[in-house]
C-alpha cells in the first residue's frame, strides 16, 4: 500500500520505493558490503567483522544488522547446546532476493564504468 503525505497546498508526496531503498539499506554505510558477505552463507558476528577489517567497527556491524533485521533482509539465530551460545546472521528469503536484484546492477556496473588504475 503506498504511504503519501499531503500537504497544505494540496500536493501528495508519493511513496518511492527506491527512494525507500536507498535511503534505509543501500545509503546506510556498510549494509551493502554486510549484504554481500552473507550471500556467500551463514556467518557469526566475528566471521562478517574480520572479512570487513578495512573500517567497519563492532558497534557499527551490531547496528547495520539490526537495521537489515528490520528490512527483514537478514535474520539472526541463537546456536544452542553451545558455551558460549553464539548468534549465527544469514540472508532472509528477501535478502536473496535482493542480492539476485543487486546481481543486476553489478553487471551494469562492469559493464558500463572504466576503472582507471
Amino acid at each position: 500500500m503506498p504511504r503519501y503525505k499531503r500537504y497544505p497546498e494540496g500536493e501528495v508526496d508519493i511513496f518511492c520505493p527506491i527512494g525507500y531503498t536507498i535511503d534505509n539499506i543501500l545509503g546506510k554505510k556498510w549494509s551493502v558490503y554486510i549484504i554481500r558477505e552473507l550471500a556467500g552463507g551463514p556467518k557469526k558476528f566475528n566471521q562478517i567483522l574480520n572479512s570487513l577489517n578495512w573500517g567497519l567497527t563492532g558497534k557499527t556491524l551490531s547496528a547495520r544488522l539490526k537495521d537489515l533485521e528490520k528490512e527483514k533482509i537478514v535474520k539472526k539465530k541463537i546456536l544452542k547446546n553451545r558455551i558460549p551460545s553464539n548468534v549465527q546472521y544469514s540472508l532472509t528469503e528477501r535478502g536473496e532476493e535482493f542480492v539476485k536484484a543487486f546481481r543486476t546492477l553489478e553487471k551494469w556496473s562492469k559493464k558500463w564504468n572504466i576503472r582507471y588504475d
